[in-house]
């Protein structure tokens, strides 16, 4: 099992999710750090494809928070 911290997976998530959010098209410094967490992401979660790594590090954290996961 992976040695996860918690506390910067959600800040990885969180600066994701404020630049996800931000207007595009993005600057290019934007541009740049996105692609970056996007690997960054992959690497803590072990997942290559960039949607899969986000949804496993949201995965992470409500397992860490104790959230249900919803059911599909």
């Amino acid at each position: 099992m992976p040695l996860i911290n918690y506390s910067v997976l959600a800040s990885l998530v969180h600066e994701h999710q404020q630049l996800v959010d931000h207007a595009y098209p993005l600057e290019p410094s934007q541009q740049s750090r996105l692609e970056d967490l996007l690997y960054t992401l992959g690497v803590y979660t072990g997942f290559r494809e960039p949607q899969e790594a986000v949804t496993e590090a949201h995965r992470l954290l409500n397992l860490r928070l104790g959230v249900e996961p919803a059911s599909a």
